[in-house]
């Protein structure tokens, strides 16, 4: 049983993926800017919400990405709360 070839593409999905988290947060850090200049709340419950519906509606794996994407929303969250 050879698994390398599967390995090598996780690992390639796991580098876009990296990638795509760093711009990710480099956006949130682009929110954070706009939230403090417009005095608007960090927690915004309903675009959370939509977030979910979204990844319920288009997802195969609806439960595993809702965790993960909860996850990636409260580091949101702390990376907005931190002073420059």
């Amino acid at each position: 049983m050879n698994l390398e070839p599967e390995r090598e593409l996780i690992n390639k999905i796991d580098t876009q993926l990296i990638k795509l988290f760093d711009s990710r947060f480099d956006l949130v850090n682009v929110v954070k800017k706009i939230k403090k200049d417009s005095n608007v709340d960090i927690f915004q419950p309903d675009r959370e919400k939509k977030i979910l519906e979204q990844i319920e509606q288009t997802s195969k794996y609806p439960e595993i990405v809702k965790e993960i994407f909860n996850k990636i929303m409260d580091e949101s969250k702390k990376l907005q709360c931190k002073s420059e």
